[in-house]
């Protein structure tokens, strides 16, 4: 893992989520909350399309069969990139909604323009709004096979002395997504690796 502090950049809050076996048994039973309610609706649409009660075993045979998917495919690739996540960085985080802070030794105005170049240098992140008054930049993120999209949200924080506090958060698009296969755990990573060589490369010059 290579370290996050160095004389400008120092990484605040490397938090760790819930387990693995936590995060199989919450992606298991939502996807059977998710199958269960498929399978009703589905259910009572069959049923009302063939005035038959044998609707609602069709629906939930199908509804069976997309937690069956989610479980035996789908999750198993999803903590496999998760693993590729920890072997990579160091850590991994199993939040969907992700956010770091990292304390920066640099002064507003070049942190801000330094972000801003970030973005526009990362494939399919697009600026939406940059706020210098309030230390606010919006951003979205483009579709993937991975994702809908995600949005991403930095804030910049300055204390009295030199140093700002860069807050970077990643999150879905989508409110009821449950696996991302660590789009958001790497999209702010390429934001603050982004930031950290940006500004060893304005050291050396």
């Amino acid at each position: 893992m290579e370290n996050y502090a160095n004389s400008r950049t120092e990484l605040l809050d490397m938090k760790r989520s819930e387990g693995l076996l936590k995060y199989i048994l919450r992606i298991f039973i939502a996807s059977m909350i998710g199958a269960l309610a498929f399978g009703f609706l589905s259910g009572i649409f069959l049923s009302i399309i063939n005035a038959s009660l044998e609707g609602f075993a069709l629906g939930l045979v199908a509804g069976l069969i997309w937690a069956v998917l989610v479980f035996v495919v789908i999750l198993p690739l999803d903590v496999f990139t998760k693993i590729k996540c920890n072997l990579k960085y160091g850590f991994v985080d199993f939040r969907l909604r992700q956010q770091r802070t990292i304390r920066i030794a640099a002064d507003y105005i070049t942190i801000l323009d330094t972000l801003q170049k970030v973005f526009q240098s990362q494939k399919k992140m697009y600026l939406r709004k940059k706020d210098a008054k309030r230390g606010i930049i919006d951003a979205e993120v483009g579709r993937s096979w991975r994702s809908f999209g995600e949005r991403m949200t930095v804030t910049l924080n300055w204390d009295q002395g030199s140093k700002v506090f860069v807050t970077v958060s990643s999150r879905p698009k989508i409110s009821t997504t449950m696996i991302d296969f660590s789009k958001n755990f790497e999209n702010v990573e390429l934001i603050i690796q982004g930031i950290r060589n940006r500004l060893k490369e304005q050291e050396s010059h």
